[in-house]
């Protein structure tokens, strides 16, 4: 069995760190968003009740 070449050991890690860095930043948005939704309807149901 032959150890990988240098740009796979490179490109991969690489590529997920990517991914990682992408859905995070994507996720902390989508669950910021969320949150301030959920914020508004808590402060209407305040003035309306």
């Amino acid at each position: 069995m032959t150890l990988p070449s240098l740009p796979h050991l490179i490109y991969i890690p690489f590529m997920i760190t990517l991914g990682l860095g992408v859905g995070w930043f994507l996720g902390s948005r989508s669950v910021r968003q969320e949150w301030d939704r959920a914020e508004a309807r808590r402060k209407k149901r305040e003035e309306e009740g």
